[in-house]
């Protein structure tokens, strides 16, 4: 690396270390497993299922009588929409607090991290059982735990003058989850009636909201949270993060169904995704896909092809992984395709080794 990019890179960390992010609110302990198609020998000598399209086959096939799975393991590690999130921030620089389930007293899984975020523990964690396959992941959650995840909850552990000077020192606040968090709805509507008014003005004040899946909400429990983030947009502004299968039914939950393939018609989706943002009344929309990432801003969209793993070492997470690089990339000031290139290189190398890269990982591999 020459002598400018080293002051360059120096120069973005600077910026990074004087960020301040709150994260928040879910937490869990992720098991990721293999499904054993054929067994050949003890312990990891057998065939796993390849592909969904494989096990969800054999599955079918079982209709009308009995199907025994077995799953081997591979790793227990922190898992949880908002931990992996703020993973990404604090190995890149990030000053975070943390807030939500994970553990009373905090599960050990989650000490170091609890630690270097001063986090806040509204409760216990939750449990996924990650299926991974080549071409994607099944994931099998226990999601009880996140009943904690309230507004009562948040004000029994402090005040409502200490939450808002939090959120008025930060200059990111990302809610993740929505979808498993049943008192999210409730606890932003408070918010934004209640506390935004006296929260310091920040027009870069980044507010990111992730829905994760909501499939499984009534369209009704949709519509309702997707009215009340506009109104963040009055001290900072609003980021909306969609996979494939969330723009889908956000579209058609706003009446805005997509009638055209990201393959087959890119020009046509990335025309879909600015018609979405314009009807939610947001300030951005960030959409990534296994075909490439997407930013749509005011009448723009910007589009960077994904990139290409090398080796699959863990594919739980990387959505959150890709996120977490493009916030940092607006954290310093990048335009929105160079945070794009943030956010594609740091699920990449998140998916090839099974770790967080750090913000010297992201540059060497930007710079080859």
């Amino acid at each position: 690396m020459n002598v400018d990019n080293c002051a360059i890179q120096s120069r973005q960390e600077t910026v990074l270390n004087a960020k301040r992010a709150w994260v928040g609110l879910d937490g869990f302990i992720d098991k990721l497993v293999s499904v054993v198609k054929r067994r050949e020998g003890q312990g990891n000598q057998f065939e796993a299922y390849a592909t969904l399209t494989e096990l969800g086959q054999r599955i079918c096939e079982a209709s009308g009588c009995n199907l025994n799975l077995e799953l081997f393991p591979k790793c227990e590690k922190i898992g949880g929409n908002g931990p992996l999130l703020a993973g990404v921030l604090l190995a890149m620089g990030v000053n975070v607090r943390y807030v939500g389930t994970l553990g009373n007293p905090i599960h050990p899984l989650f000490e170091t991290f609890a630690s270097k975020t001063q986090a806040i523990s509204l409760g216990p964690p939750g449990m996924t059982q990650a299926l991974e396959c080549h071409d994607g992941k099944l994931l099998l959650g226990y999601t009880y735990p996140m009943d904690a995840v309230n507004y009562e909850n948040l004000l029994r552990q402090k005040s409502e003058k200490y939450w808002m000077d939090e959120f008025s020192k930060s200059d990111l606040i990302a809610f993740q989850n929505w979808t498993m968090l049943y008192g999210m709805t409730r606890l932003l509507q408070t918010i934004s009636d209640e506390w935004l008014p006296h929260l310091s003005p920040n027009d870069h004040r980044i507010w990111f909201f992730d829905l994760a899946d909501p499939s499984k909400r009534t369209r009704e429990d949709l519509q309702k949270v997707l009215q009340i983030l506009p109104r963040f947009g009055c001290k900072g502004k609003v980021y909306l993060a969609l996979n494939r299968s969330e723009a889908r039914i956000v579209g058609q939950t706003i009446g805005a169904p997509c009638r055209s393939e990201i393959e087959e018609d890119r020009m046509g989706f990335q025309r879909w995704l600015l018609t979405v943002k314009e009807k939610l009344n947001i300030d951005y929309i960030v959409y990534h896909c296994h075909v490439g990432a997407i930013a749509v801003h005011r009448d723009e969209t910007t589009f960077v092809p994904a990139f290409q793993a090398k080796q699959l070492q863990c594919l739980t997470g990387s959505g959150d992984h890709f996120n977490g690089g493009f916030l940092c990339g607006r954290l310093m000031n990048f335009d929105l395709e160079q945070s794009l290139l943030w956010g594609h290189s740091t699920a990449v190398l998140y998916i090839e080794t099974g770790c967080v890269p750090s913000y010297e990982n992201i540059h060497k591999y930007l710079s080859r």
